[in-house]
């Protein structure tokens, strides 16, 4: 039986069109790449989708309970079966120069915990991380240059020190880069492994997560400043519908 090496773990709801574009990406990987797809189980599109590419993608699916984005993260890494894990956003897709068999390689062998690996972008191409210490960490991370979908992270590291912290879900992702930073064992690499969608398309649609960042400071705040986050809560939404209107 064919080891598992690398599980990419994508996290959806109600979001069909976009995981039809990642699930294609996923197409005809090599055995040794799974893919965990975790929906709600009232996602029938989406269920619908997975069973269409599942022998295609040799992917698995899994239901959440509608916790937030990281939960079902956090339950992705978990059932997964790789070696190493990796996420991609529905929406996102593995980029085509990416070379599986390459990866694999280098990843069989690795005694690593993590890879910070090059993003490429939609709207721009790919992004250099040409700044290999901590300031210009902090800097491209601050310019979204790097995120949870530049990381391929060892299971094992992920369950002993770098899983998610579930309750810093404005930004669970910057938190494990920082961790995995402090642990020292990663190594940056030429490797462009995902494809980023347009950032206001993918700010818009991901609605449950700018909705729980939401959640998180009307709880936080003091009652006379609840209603005016609101307020802005709801015009920065159209603001960003309008952007997104005039850049596609």
């Amino acid at each position: 039986m064919t080891r598992t090496v690398l599980s990419i773990i994508t996290v959806s709801a109600f979001e069909d069109k976009r995981l039809i574009k990642t699930m294609e990406s996923l197409v005809k990987l090599p055995t040794e790449i799974e893919h965990v797809l975790i929906v709600p189980k009232s996602d029938s599109k989406a269920i619908k989708i997975w069973k269409e590419y599942k022998n295609l993608t040799n992917s698995k699916i899994f239901h959440d309970r509608a916790l937030g984005i990281y939960p079902a993260m956090d339950l992705g890494a978990k059932k997964s079966e790789g070696k190493f894990i990796a996420f991609l956003n529905a929406g996102d897709s593995v980029c085509k120069s990416f070379s599986p068999d390459s990866v694999i390689q280098l990843l069989v062998m690795s005694k690593k915990d993590a890879y910070i690996c090059q993003t490429e972008f939609e709207w721009r191409g790919p992004i250099t991380l040409s700044k290999q210490n901590f300031e210009g960490f902090l800097t491209q991370k601050k310019e979204n240059y790097v995120s949870h979908q530049s990381l391929i992270l060892s299971k094992q590291a992920y369950l002993e020190y770098a899983a998610f912290d579930l309750k810093f879900r404005i930004a669970a992702d910057f938190k494990q880069l920082l961790i995995i930073w402090r642990h020292g064992n990663f190594e940056f690499t030429n490797l462009v492994f995902a494809r980023v969608e347009y950032p206001h398309q993918s700010a818009i649609l991901n609605r449950q997560g700018r909705v729980e960042t939401l959640l998180v400071l009307l709880t936080k705040l003091p009652i006379h400043l609840r209603f005016t986050t609101i307020i802005r809560f709801i015009s920065n939404q159209f603001n960003s519908i309008r952007k997104w209107r005039i850049n596609t």
